[in-house]
């Protein structure tokens, strides 16, 4: 009997190494599309974290600036803005920041916020969200802002930075009643005691503007229980007995045109006008008046300077902006 010579065997042996080196070369072409996949999944966690902590300091920002009364949701309808909410501020100009903390979870399209819990709660794993905290910078007129990011599940991201109180008074006067030299123009009369030009004052979102007709008292007084900055357009007339303004807020009124006070009005801050006209006898007055026209009345005007009343407004009040290059993501 004759045994065939079996042939094929070299083939079959290069078929299966070719074969174990597409495999090899496979699997080291999964891992490290497994890995790239992870990276690409640890830099949206990140990105996800970064732009929450940005976007809380946003967000924080614009609450400091706005005298909307807010709730512990964070939204119109409480009986303290967010300023009050979060910082106090000494008659020195120090920033003593509150321990509570606001916190927001992005809930589908839109942002849940508390505004009311000292020790903010853990956000839920599914969702990015954002911490706020003030903390003292150690010099007047400033305060730390610190948002704390994070990207769901374990992803975190801390953004900080200082914010300044632009003064709504740079300048208090030194006298009760200023009167604006013949030869100074208007602009550089109100730019002198408040630090800006006047359109760039007005546009601030913490001054509240009104245009109102006949005896405005009712409406400024509305305005001012909300609001510290009030500007009016026009002519404004407050008839008495009426009572603006107090110690422990003052306030800071602006008039485009003639100021006319009638009787037992009292007012506690600064007023400017284009021109003052009264009828006395008036309540206290208290703080002082800018005036770039005339001033004139019949009956006793009481007015009186007060130096103490007019630092609480150059002090607490205002907007607050970032300080140029106090920015920190570490």
């Amino acid at each position: 009997m004759h045994h065939r010579h079996q042939r094929g065997a070299s083939t079959v042996i290069v078929t299966l190494l070719l074969l174990v080196t597409t495999l090899l070369g496979l699997l080291v072409a999964n891992r490290q599309l497994l890995l790239e996949l992870r990276l690409s999944a640890n830099q949206v966690r990140g990105a996800e974290a970064f732009e929450a902590a940005e976007a809380g300091l946003e967000w924080g920002t614009a609450l400091l600036n706005s005298p909307q009364p807010v709730g512990d949701d964070c939204r119109a309808g409480g009986t303290q803005d967010f300023r009050r909410r979060h910082l106090a501020i000494d008659d020195g100009g120090r920033i003593v920041p509150v321990p509570v903390a606001a916190r927001c979870t992005l809930d589908g399209n839109a942002w849940t916020c508390r505004c009311a819990d000292a020790a903010a709660p853990p956000a839920p794993a599914s969702a990015p969200s954002f911490t706020l905290n003030f903390t003292d910078a150690g010099r007047p007129g400033i305060v730390r802002l610190v948002a704390d990011g994070a990207g769901p599940p374990d992803a975190v991201a801390r953004q900080e930075v200082l914010l300044a109180l632009q003064p709504a008074l740079a300048q208090p006067p030194a006298a009760a009643l200023t009167l604006k030299d013949s030869g100074v123009p208007a602009e550089a009369f109100f730019v002198r005691h408040f630090g800006m030009a006047r359109p760039t004052w007005l546009a601030q979102p913490v001054v509240q503007r009104l245009a109102c007709s006949g005896d405005c008292g009712a409406a400024v007084a509305a305005a001012a229980a909300q609001r510290a900055l009030i500007a009016v357009e026009g002519d404004l007339l407050l008839r008495g007995p009426l009572t603006l303004g107090s110690i422990e807020r003052p306030l800071l009124l602006v008039v485009a045109g003639r100021l006319r006070i009638e009787g037992a009005v009292g007012f506690t801050g600064l007023a400017l006008a284009a021109a003052v006209d009264w009828a006395g006898p008036t309540a206290p007055w208290r703080g002082a008046l800018l005036v770039e026209g005339a001033a004139a009345g019949s009956g006793p005007f009481d007015l009186a300077h007060d130096p103490a009343v007019l630092q609480r407004l150059r002090n607490g009040h205002g907007s607050f902006v970032r300080v140029p290059g106090s920015w920190r993501d570490f």
